[in-house]
């Protein structure tokens, strides 16, 4: 949320807007606002302009449309144009005639028309009180009541700004005094509209939380919410500014062989998996981190990535850039690696460390421990033969997928982390995601099938029950089991267990006896 305060002296002001024709065709709109601006400076200011451009490319198709910020600004231009007297623009003459529309609504009423303002942005902290973050002097402010908002126009870095406050937005406006100066406190609900005439952002000085958090689209990106202040940067850099790649414009209809032949490319050159993998890599081993030279030129080009398949440009890594060496957090058995002093090497080393040396680690059949004869109904055993069919076909389709994607264990399977990576890790780390979510995707839409087969049952809690028992009796103990099988059907074992009226702990559970 953010507040901002104006001193509002009053001003006068009319406004007038023209057409000009014969303007260049690479004549750009800030050029003509310039020249407009300067030429009428006896006079007045120009307010805004407009330059039509072309629907293919950036030309210009030589008329458009300035505004003054007066009516005597806008006949003193005219006049000299009909006498000859207005300087060539770029080498052309201009021609000048009346337009009727304006090209930024103003307020009719010169008291809702201030100039000569100060713009405080800032955040509120208590009543009537402000924690000034950026001060801008010289600002023009409109209340538009036909448009429900309030221009406020300014200038920063030499790029002049319309910032647009919708009436909706706004919170509390009330008055106050600033300095024994009369002003108003809008307090913003939302960010402020901005209109430029460059590729600049004036909230490379303040951005919202969402923005700093992430890319500000909030598409379903994690964010992460902590409550120790050891976490918190130290320092926040300014966010890059990455110059668009310019996509490629035909001068044709495009082709089905072109957008054929545009498909086969990106998947040729798409790198944005080893450019990642990359800039993790350098980001770890460099004593700057992702400040390093490396890694902001790999941000850059991760950025170009992302918009390969809009512009057609592909991001392109220098040899100088790929990693020659893994860090051992990575398990890239297939390539030379090192010893990762970072967080993340001494997090790696540290769960391998508790893996080899926790008693608390399940065993290889941990299930076959504990039987619970609660998840037994009456008539279970009329199904015992149709349960051990289905489990024999659920461990033939199971074993099948393990066997695809060279998975050991069943937890492997289930859960889409194969410890056999280096399989997927050859050429970066977004084939082995990928492959992650289609095992993932392949295990639920056989839990689905399992599921389905016991909706066909004419009585789904006795042959879930059998399920649990083909699965879990001490009988099949020497076997090597599915533990996942019957609870495919777990709904079905929590509804026999909660009318059992059993408030018993897993602990308390019969144990086996492994000796008999």
């Amino acid at each position: 949320m953010s507040n901002a305060m104006v001193a509002i002296p009053l001003a006068t002001g009319a406004t007038a807007t023209v057409r000009v024709s014969n303007i260049l065709p690479s004549a750009i709109a800030s050029e003509l606002l310039a020249f407009f601006d300067s030429a009428v400076a006896a006079a007045g200011a120009a307010f805004a302009c407009k330059i039509v451009a072309a629907h293919r490319g950036w030309l210009s198709r030589g008329y458009g449309t300035v505004q003054f910020d007066s009516s005597a600004a806008a006949i003193f231009a005219a006049d000299l144009a009909s006498s000859g007297r207005l300087p060539p623009f770029l080498g052309s003459r201009l021609s000048i005639s009346p337009a009727h529309v304006d090209i930024l609504p103003r307020a009719p009423d010169l008291s809702l028309r201030f100039a000569g303002a100060s713009l405080i942005l800032g955040n509120r902290v208590a009543e009537r009180e402000l924690e000034v973050a950026y001060t801008w002097d010289g600002v023009r402010a409109e209340i538009i009541l036909a448009k429900r908002r309030v221009d406020l126009y300014l200038e920063h870095d030499s790029r002049k700004y319309r910032l647009e406050v919708l009436f909706e937005d706004i919170r509390e406006c009330f008055g106050c005094n600033l300095d024994e100066t009369g002003a108003i406190l809008l307090q913003e609900a939302y960010t402020l509209k901005i209109s430029k005439n460059a590729l600049q952002s004036i909230f490379k000085l303040i951005r919202p939380h969402p923005n700093e958090c992430s890319g500000g689209d909030l598409d379903g990106d994690l964010f992460f919410i902590t409550w120790d202040d050891k976490l918190i940067p130290e320092k926040v850099d300014a966010p890059m500014d990455y110059a668009a790649t310019r996509p490629r414009i035909m001068d044709h209809v495009v082709t089905l062989e072109e957008i054929q032949k545009n498909f086969v490319d990106y998947m040729i050159n798409d790198t944005l998996g080893a450019i990642s993998t990359a800039h993790l890599i350098h980001a770890d081993r460099n004593p700057l981190k992702a400040r390093s030279p490396e890694c902001l030129q790999l941000a850059a080009l991760h950025s170009m990535s992302v918009d390969f398949a809009k512009t057609g440009a592909p991001a392109e890594m220098p040899q100088s850039l790929r990693p020659r060496e893994y860090p051992d957090f990575m398990e890239r058995w297939e390539k030379p690696m090192y010893v990762s002093n970072g967080p993340m090497g001494k997090l790696y080393r540290a769960a391998l460390r508790h893996a080899e040396n926790s008693d608390a680690l399940l065993p290889e059949a941990p299930a076959s421990r504990a039987y619970d004869p609660d998840l037994e109904v009456p008539g279970f055993r009329e199904f015992l033969d149709a349960a051990e069919e289905c489990y024999e076909l659920y461990a033939e389709k199971l074993g099948t997928l393990m066997s695809y994607y060279s998975a050991e264990a069943e937890d492997e399977i289930l859960t889409g982390n194969i410890r056999n990576k280096q399989l997927y890790l050859k050429r970066d780390n977004k084939r082995y995601f990928d492959m992650k979510d289609r095992i993932v995707a392949a295990v639920e839409a056989l839990h689905d099938e399992v599921r389905g087969w016991l909706r066909d049952c004419p009585d789904a809690s006795r042959m879930a029950s059998a399920w649990y028992h083909v699965t879990y009796h001490p009988d099949r103990r020497g076997e090597k089991r599915l533990w996942s099988f019957p609870w495919i059907a777990c709904d079905n074992l929590l509804a026999i267990k909660e009318a059992r009226g059993c408030r018993r702990q897993v602990g308390d559970a019969v144990p086996m006896d492994c000796d008999a």
